[in-house]
């Protein structure tokens, strides 16, 4: 009886490993269409953030000075970033390719399309 609940408890782990890996690959697969370089342009000034998954959140890293930043996610297309109290969001086109973040409310920051 012992080895049967031993395999039990096993297969029982196993079980939730696995289902943890697939909830994690589908998560960081929902992020990576957030994932890209954003392009914004003030007169003279040409600004990028670079937008990447690290631990299951996306990450902004900042051009001009190398600083990085963490997103919350709060809603579809939606996210703050916590530290900042930063609300950001995304836009997507018809097609429902982000094709752009907003950030505060009215900077737009435009995604760059890799052709």
């Amino acid at each position: 009886m012992k080895t049967v609940m031993n395999r039990y408890t096993l297969c029982l782990l196993a079980a939730m490993v696995l289902i943890t890996i697939g909830f994690t690959a589908v998560a960081q697969s929902a992020l990576t269409t957030y994932t890209g370089t954003y392009k914004r342009v003030v007169g003279n000034y040409h600004a990028a953030v670079i937008v990447s998954i690290k631990d299951n959140k996306l990450l902004a890293k900042q051009s001009w000075d190398g600083r990085q930043r963490k997103f919350e996610q709060v809603g579809n297309d939606k996210f703050i970033i916590a530290i900042d109290g930063w609300a950001i969001e995304f836009k997507r086109n018809k097609q429902n390719k982000v094709v752009a973040m907003k950030v505060l409310g009215d900077e737009v920051w435009l995604k760059e399309i890799k052709r």
